[in-house]
């Protein structure tokens, strides 16, 4: 029977509360040792007979604890021949020692003082009684030295380092004097009790500011809202074993995020030299190594973890992953793990030691289990990475020697795999397929895939319903569009994915983070092993490039992350010249470089004056946005250059065995290919009769034989072709084409172009298509892009929506499609695009309406789209081309090629409006299948005048939405309503009836949309008959009437 086992631990934190600038707080000491306050002034007792020590309770925090983390102290002297240091120490610093002050002002017995760092510091100066002394950190990286306010010393500090104020005091009667700071503290409380029987987490919460709120989440998944306790003792039943993290914020707004993991004691079995009881394993052998294996294993499909709580600093422990038919003796048989001794950890792979890094008492180990691929961590964060080489299923082995002890060892692991990725070298695309049948819980079901955060359904729901106002069913919002408890998602960029899924209530029943990325290559150099997308080195001084190349006119973002490993282990990763050879740091243009313990930037093969403590792992990352680029470290800019106009780069890296490199890139990695395709003329047909050209170039980075490149290009939608021809390897676009082989104009579609280089061929497509017509059917408040088939709001929020209609019709008799590229601006309420004929006149979309619309929410961008009435949710990336296509009676969204929205709908009339609320919101390259309404039969005219009298009049051919202009002598004002009827052609009643006699009436304000004496009358619901024409009468207020005769095409 398994035992309860339950973990009792205090923390203790201190959290900060800034007052104005002009504000300080004095110091108040803790841990006082042969020293006392006497009137606000802090001097060593006189009858002590060693030095005295004081510790501020004070505490600067670093970035990670709070949002602010520069702050300063000051302070007074009253005399001069005294021995004595203050300064900055880290937090927790045990050293109580002058040397141990790592920032901070030295006074000597002769009226001199020295400003210290880590750097060194400043030769002797001169000082008198009354002066006053400060430190302060600015920005996070910058350490100050000032003597009555004039600067004295700088220092480079550690923005993520939390800093106390130590005070040594060696000769008798020494003292400072009025030392204050400018920020304030009080303890905060966590404290833990672990339940991994019951699987629960309770916190008994206490000091800080009052009331607390509390957020759990289980990984990347929120698991439970923002939420009060009135017992400060919040209590959270967990679903399944895991790693739980809970943020807590006090009413000031300070915050602690703290790891607890819940999961199963090690069963032990096979003893050797070790006896068990519950969850501990003692050594009972005398030399060799004891032994012991969990009674179970798992198969190599499976997904989990083993975690080990450091908690002492004797012997020697193990503890890893084993094959299960394995007679465990020694360390060599693990397979992979980790060995602990009195001084370091040492990561164990293959039997081999092939990492050793420092530790601290209760630092927690873990080792992440995912379908071949093991994770080692060091309190949560990931330090190194393998794949598992084992034969068959595997299981956990404990090891023992010397009086060591191994407890709070519990694991977690599912053999079910709910997650399976795949990745395709070839395309640089990948796909991760969710399998949620062991779940058993019944569908339909909501699954959702993004590289950020993803929220719950419910707040999605409020956000869209309060965004625009928009009516939603919510039982169809929230019950869910796929019924198979398997999904897939494709052709995904490489990259860290959330995957989420929602069950028929709304609720989220799964969640996982994923990485997908393809395998890491090595051009050139020595020593060098890739692992999916971890660089390791096999020797001292291993260095050279990868086959990541990137080239002018081409974006970058790569996140680099890398490990503080102490001692002079080196590595460098950054953007080497093509044509260098790299063996060094020497041979980057750009890029970083680390010692072990100070991280640098490289320009030009040159290290930076400054640099930063690396007291922990470090995210740096390489950045290049419009032929800027920008190196970055944990959010920082370090570096800003704007690149030259030409250049080619590589990926050079380099490292000492021990170190570890993983890249996380968004995007297609700039895998050096043999060619590089380039759209560069593409000029889409329009309503006025434009024919439909594009063009396009092949450098080849290869120097082939010469010879050119035979190319086809079809209509990959008729099968229609349009030439067989070559192009020479020499950049030269071909000729611009505007025809099929047949002679006739090219029509919109999508064409394919295959070309072969080398043997092998290769495909790219073309969208030609009719752009957006919107020809003064648009606010004033939206502008049309020149050149770029665009439009893009140009005011900031008002509430009011900037609007368009595009006179571009797709009759119900036909297929088409619409593609667009929906940019956000500088809010979250961002676009949307209404794709019917129904509501013409409203500013949102009706209950039954088909429609799309874009938001932010938690950074992440969402599709939400309705079709007959359907729902769905999407996540897409910034850049993303988006489909609406039409195909009899089916409705098919598609995000950069994949199918995200398959729908069935009744064939209607469709015209293309879009709506944005933010400033700077846009639809860009918003192209369609389908021309204008004179193109498919309808009348061009625009809005047609009104006419005092029929006779002469002309008659009009309208697409269901009536648009006149309306005489600006009557200087209508904003409240002016007008009245109109509508007759049939024999001007008698034809069905429909009202008071009058008229067959349709009604009033109208003038102008809710178009601002002017423009007005746009929707009558596609007004039951007119097909083909039929009719009068509209108009009537201002003063009792003027004005005619329009039409014909219904609909």
């Amino acid at each position: 029977m398994l035992k309860s086992y339950k973990t009792l631990a205090t923390l203790l934190v201190l959290l900060t509360v800034f007052g104005l600038d002009a504000q300080t707080f004095p110091v108040n000491w803790s841990s006082l040792r042969n020293v006392e306050v006497v009137n606000g002034i802090l001097q060593r007792e006189s009858n002590a007979e060693k030095k005295g020590v004081a510790t501020s309770q004070q505490l600067l925090f670093g970035r990670g604890q709070t949002n602010t983390f520069a702050g300063y102290f000051e302070f007074s002297v009253t005399s001069t021949s005294e021995l004595k240091k203050i300064g900055f120490v880290a937090l927790d610093d045990p050293t109580e020692r002058v040397g141990g002050i790592t920032y901070g002002f030295t006074f000597l017995a002769n009226g001199k003082v020295k400003a210290t760092g880590i750097n060194g510091g400043t030769a002797k100066l001169s000082y008198t009684a009354g002066d006053v002394f400060r430190i302060e950190r600015v920005g996070g990286r910058v350490l100050r030295y000032f003597i009555n306010g004039a600067e004295v010393y700088v220092e480079p500090g550690d923005v993520f380092q939390s800093y106390q104020i130590r005070a040594v005091l060696k000769s008798n009667n020494a003292s400072f004097s009025n030392v204050v700071c400018s920020y304030q503290t009080t303890p905060f409380c966590v404290v833990p009790e672990i339940d991994n029987v019951n699987k629960t987490i309770r916190l008994a919460i206490s000091g800080a500011y009052p009331p607390y709120t509390y957020t759990w989440d289980h990984g990347p998944v929120l698991v439970r809202g923002t939420h009060q306790d009135p017992t400060n003792e919040p209590i959270y039943q967990v679903l399944t074993d895991g790693n739980y993290w809970v943020t807590i914020k006090d009413a000031t707004g300070n915050e602690f995020r703290k790891r607890y993991s819940v999961g199963t004691d090690i069963n032990w079995s096979s003893l050797y030299q070790t006896s068990s009881s519950g969850d501990l394993l003692t050594y009972t052998g005398s030399s060799k190594w004891g032994s012991a294996v969990h009674f179970s294993s798992f198969n190599q499909n499976s997904n989990g973890w083993v975690e080990y709580i450091i908690d002492h600093n004797e012997g020697k422990r193990a503890f890893g992953f084993v094959e299960s038919s394995q007679i465990v003796r020694k360390t060599r048989h693990i397979k992979a793990g980790f060995l602990v001794n009195n001084a370091a950890i040492q990561v164990i792979y293959n039997g081999n030691v092939v990492f050793t890094g420092d530790y601290e008492n209760k630092d927690v180990l873990t080792l992440h289990y995912f379908q071949g691929t093991v994770v080692w961590m060091k309190n949560g964060v990931e330090f190194y990475s393998s794949q598992y080489t084992g034969t068959g299923d595997f299981t956990i082995a404990g090891m023992l020697r010397g009086n060591a002890i191994e407890k709070h060892l519990n694991y977690s692991f599912n053999p079910d795999s709910y997650i399976t990725k795949t990745w395709d070298d070839v395309n640089d695309q990948g796909s991760i397929e969710v399998n949620i049948s062991s779940l058993n819980i019944p569908g339909p079901y909501h699954y959702i895939v993004s590289k950020e955060h993803i929220p719950e359904l419910f707040e999605l729901y409020t956000f869209i319903t309060d965004s625009i106002g928009v009516e939603i069913d919510s039982v169809q919002f929230f019950t869910g569009s796929e019924t198979n408890t398997s999904f897939t998602f494709d052709n995904l960029e490489a990259g860290t994915y959330n995957v989420a899924v929602f069950d028929s209530q709304g609720n989220r029943i799964f969640g996982q983070e994923v990485d997908l990325y393809g395998e890491l290559s090595i051009e050139a150099g020595n020593g060098l092993l890739v692992a999916g997308n971890t660089v390791q080195s096999s020797q001292e001084n291993g260095a050279g490039s990868l086959e990541l190349y990137l080239t002018q006119g081409e974006n970058l973002g790569m996140e680099i992350k890398v490990g503080r490993n102490g001692g002079n282990i080196q590595q460098f990763i950054g953007l080497a010249d093509e044509q260098t050879t790299v063996n060094g740091f020497q041979d980057l243009e750009y890029g970083f470089y680390l010692d072990g313990k100070k991280l640098y930037t490289v320009e030009s093969g040159v290290l930076s004056s400054s640099f930063e403590i690396v007291r922990q792992n470090k995210t740096l990352e390489i950045s290049i946005q419009d032929g800027e680029l920008i190196l970055k470290a944990n959010m920082e800019d370090l570096v800003t250059v704007q690149l030259p106009a030409l250049y080619t780069y590589k990926l050079g890296v380099g490292m000492d065995p021990g170190a570890i490199l993983k890249l996380n890139y968004s995007g297609k990695p700039p895998k050096k290919s043999k060619y590089r395709f380039h759209p560069n003329i593409i000029s889409h047909l329009n309503c006025d009769d434009q024919l439909g050209v594009f063009s396009f170039s092949i450098d080849a980075l290869a120097n082939l034989d010469g010879s050119s490149m035979p190319y086809s290009i079809i209509n990959t939608e008729t099968g229609q072709i349009v030439t067989t021809n070559g192009i020479a390897n020499d950049e030269q676009s071909i000729p611009p084409v505007n025809q099929y082989a047949n002679g006739d104009d090219l029509t919109a579609g999508i064409y394919t172009i295959d070309f072969t280089l080398a043997g092998q061929v290769y495909s790219h497509q073309i969208c030609l298509g009719y752009e957006a017509d919107w020809n003064d059917q648009l606010t004033v408040d939206y502008v049309e892009i020149p050149n770029s088939y665009s439009l893009e709001r140009n005011v900031p929020y008002s509430g009011a929506f900037s609007f368009a209609q595009a006179r571009n019709i797709l009759l119900a008799s036909s297929d088409g499609w619409i593609e667009f590229t929906p940019i956000k601006g500088n809010g979250q309420s961002g676009n949307l695009i209404r794709l019917s004929v129904q509501n013409l006149t409203s500013t949102i979309p009706g209950a039954n309406e088909d429609y799309i619309y874009f938001f932010e929410l938690f950074n992440s961008t969402f599709m939400y789209s309705q079709f007959n009435g359907n729902t769905d949710v999407d996540v897409i990336q910034d850049g993303d081309r988006i489909k609406v296509a039409q195909t009899g009676n089916l409705i098919e969204v598609k995000v950069n090629g994949n199918i995200a929205v398959s729908q069935s709908v009744t064939s209607q009339t469709r015209v293309v409006r879009v709506q944005s609320l933010e400033e700077n919101d846009a639809f860009k390259d918003v192209v369609m299948s389908f021309a204008c309404g004179l193109k498919q039969g309808l009348d061009q005219v625009s809005h047609a005048e009104l006419k005092k009298r029929l006779d002469g009049g002309r008659t009009l051919a309208i697409d269901g939405g009536l648009k006149f202009t309306f005489d600006n002598e009557y200087e209508v004002s904003d409240n002016t309503v007008l009245s109109y009827s509508i007759y049939n052609k024999n001007r008698s009643v034809v069905g429909g009836y009202d008071d009058q006699g008229n067959l349709v009436s009604g009033s109208i304000d003038l102008n809710y949309q178009f601002d002017d004496n423009r007005y746009l009358l929707d009558v596609s619901g007004m039951n007119l008959i097909q083909d039929e024409y009719y009068i509209l009468n108009v009537v201002d207020s003063k009792g003027n009437k004005q005619y329009l005769k039409f014909i219904f095409k609909y």
